[in-house]
């Protein structure tokens, strides 16, 4: 039930609407808090970096989700 429930809580979180320093920061750090919940539960968390990284980036504002798409174009893949 727990496992769930943080994975409720990542699906959940409210986005950023417009470029912000803190609510990017609010973001990252509560999606970070809901993983590492999941790691402490043994979840296979180190094998979900497309799934996560997804999520976060459809939490994200347009300007911010355009600047992480031209840095991350010279990465193979996308790693949480």
């Amino acid at each position: 039930m727990l496992i769930r429930e943080y994975w409720r809580k990542l699906h959940f979180l409210t986005g950023i609407e417009a470029e912000s320093v803190d609510g990017l920061t609010t973001l990252v750090d509560e999606f970070t808090r809901h993983v590492n919940g999941l790691v402490k539960l043994k979840q296979p968390v180190e094998s979900w970096d497309t799934p996560l990284c997804n999520m976060l980036l459809m939490k994200l504002d347009s300007e911010t989700i355009l600047a992480w798409e031209k840095h991350s174009v010279q990465f193979k893949d996308d790693k949480y």
